[in-house]
């Protein structure tokens, strides 16, 4: 028997879309993730976060270890320098640091910095310096030349020590170095050129200000990519650069020489971790010698890095990193400033001699 239902007995047809109990749940969701987020930035913003005020620059991070660092700026639109921590006094001579991220030192408090280190020696000593640490992350000599009229200009040094490592010796000063790099003319001359990156100024402007985007940021490139000018790169680069490598140190000795004249020291520091070898490779003894033929005073870290690693001691690394690496602890800064306090030191006696030997020394 056929049942004939009526209009009213049908099924209600069902809506195309959302209907209101699924869009309160999406929207209960959603407002969850936004409140979860904005707690976590706000318990974030204690350990890792940037505070620019005018020429004061603070930065907190538990990326290597856990640290507050600060940075000045000498005038309203100038680059920032890494703070010593100290006042500066008046009268006093400048000694100019010039290095990469290793010098950045975010990872390091202001008073246990290799400039802070040396600055509080010499006024304890009573030939008081102001120590003026100029950092460029992912720099190399290029950048330190490129920067070297700016810096003396605005600076007045006596004396600019550059702190070069293994990075600063191989591809990195024709891929990464930052904003100039080095080429050679047609006949073999070092040149510097002027390299500029186009950056994304929103993404810059809205990481700078979340804590949660500068914590997350890093740690994706350390797990996706190899941006880090503490590793050694793992690209190709063409033929015509791989035959330039060693012409390297030449290169970089002539172009700091040309950009700081008699005012110019070099001191090499090796990435000095559990993996390395002890020995110095052909491009830091090249880079020696090439100090040595141009008279510019030269002294290396290696013996001194060498001598703590046998004793299971390493100046690379935090406690939440890999053990021996990452950037210089307070351990390598403390040798670091140890061994240009001595090499400023036979300086001062004034002998061509005492430069021989403190390079020497160092082997």
């Amino acid at each position: 028997m056929e049942i004939i239902r009526e209009p009213n007995d049908l099924p209600a047809p069902v809506k195309a879309g959302m209907t209101k109990s699924k869009f309160r749940s999406a929207l209960a969701t959603f407002c969850g993730v936004l409140v979860a987020l904005g707690a976590i930035e706000i318990a974030m913003r204690p350990f890792s976060f940037q505070i620019i005020h005018g020429k004061k620059y603070e930065m907190r991070q538990y990326l290597e270890g856990t640290s507050v660092s600060h940075y000045f700026r000498a005038d309203p639109v100038s680059r920032w320098y890494r703070d010593t921590g100290n006042d500066m006094i008046m009268g006093a001579e400048n000694l100019l640091l010039v290095g990469d991220s290793y010098l950045t030192a975010r990872s390091i408090p202001d008073h246990a910095t290799m400039g802070s280190l040396i600055e509080t020696r010499s006024r304890t000593e009573g030939n008081p310096l102001n120590v003026v640490q100029c950092d460029f992350s992912s720099g190399t000599a290029a950048t330190y030349a490129g920067f070297a009229d700016l810096l003396v200009t605005t600076w007045k040094p006596k004396r600019v020590v550059v702190l070069l490592n293994d990075t600063d010796l191989g591809e990195e000063v024709f891929k990464a170095s930052t904003e100039y790099r080095l080429k050679f003319s047609p006949t073999g001359a070092p040149q510097i050129y002027k390299y500029v990156e186009h950056r994304n100024n929103y993404k810059i402007r809205l990481e700078e200000n979340s804590a949660l985007l500068q914590t997350l940021h890093p740690r994706w490139n350390l797990i996706f990519t190899n941006t880090s000018k503490s590793s050694f790169p793992r690209h190709k680069i063409n033929k015509d650069a791989n035959a330039l490598l060693g012409k390297i140190p030449k290169a970089s000795v002539t172009l700091l020489k040309q950009a700081y004249g008699e005012k110019l020291i070099v001191i090499f520091f090796p990435e000095m971790r559990m993996d390395r070898h002890s020995e110095p490779g052909e491009s830091e003894l090249q880079l020696e010698k090439e100090c040595a033929l141009a008279d510019i005073p030269f002294a290396s870290c290696r013996n001194e890095f060498v001598k703590l690693r046998q004793n299971f001691i390493y100046v690379h690394g935090f406690h939440n990193t890999v053990p021996g690496d990452a950037h210089l602890n307070e351990k390598g800064h403390l040798v670091m400033a140890e061994i240009i306090w001595k090499l400023l030191n036979s300086l001062n006696k004034g002998s061509k001699t005492a430069q021989k030997i403190s390079a020497g020394d160092q082997r």
